[in-house]
């Protein structure tokens, strides 16, 4: 099934202290060739002035929630945006990382597997990019055993949050975020749980992009 016109999607954006990114990341949702339904964005209580610049969009696109205090991972950020969602389908974008125009429509293209996910790009502070990419020349579908495969053979889990999106009846059956239980790594839990539901598509190209030169990362603490 071609998707066209709007994907009914969610782009979910947790934020903390990325004042100087959440641009960057909405700016992309929003230039995306085939858009979203809608942008939820749960502001974690952020005290560098990000919320107010995403307030100061004007797209009715936009929803924000608010949380009082951060949680570890984002995964309570989240979760409370996956509830809210009023779309059939979540994808997942942090505040400090970015989509290329086609994200979303290749995404679209894996409307009836359980999840779908894309090669990804990371750029380094040195201005270095490494491309995170399928061993496949055309797109691919894995069942649980392949992923399982996929990633022991590189030795790193070849779903990134930024890259992957989920029907939203899977997430809620696979158990959602363990907020509260877990301080990292929540998100391969939840991938391999939800993964585990259903095939996924997997997208040869890199269309997401992790910036690793961003403030306030989980990944230094």
């Amino acid at each position: 099934m071609r998707v066209v016109g709007i994907f009914p999607c969610a782009a979910v954006v947790p934020l903390y202290n990325k004042a100087p990114h959440v641009k960057r990341c909405l700016d992309s949702i929003l230039s995306q060739t085939l858009p979203a339904a809608e942008i939820i964005v749960v502001d974690d209580g952020s005290s560098d002035g990000g919320l107010d610049i995403v307030r100061s969009y004007p797209s009715e696109l936009v929803r924000i929630f608010t949380r009082s205090s951060p949680g570890p991972g984002g995964y309570a950020a989240r979760n409370l945006a996956i509830r809210e969602a009023r779309s059939p389908w979540i994808a997942f974008l942090d505040a400090d990382d970015e989509w290329a125009p086609d994200h979303l429509e290749g995404i679209a293209a894996g409307w009836a597997h359980a999840g779908v996910f894309t090669g990804f790009e990371t750029r380094l502070p040195t201005g270095y990019r490494i491309r995170n990419v399928l061993p496949h020349s055309a797109p691919f579908i894995f069942d649980f055993d392949a992923i399982l495969d996929l990633w022991l053979r590189r030795r790193t889990c070849p779903l990134w949050t930024g890259a992957l999106a989920f029907r939203r009846e899977t997430l809620i059956a696979a158990g959602l975020f363990p907020e509260g239980r877990c301080k990292r790594g929540g998100d391969k839990d939840l991938w391999l749980r939800a993964s585990a539901r259903g095939t996924m598509y997997g997208v040869p190209r890199a269309t997401a992009i992790y910036h690793a030169d961003s403030v306030n990362m989980v990944t230094r603490s």
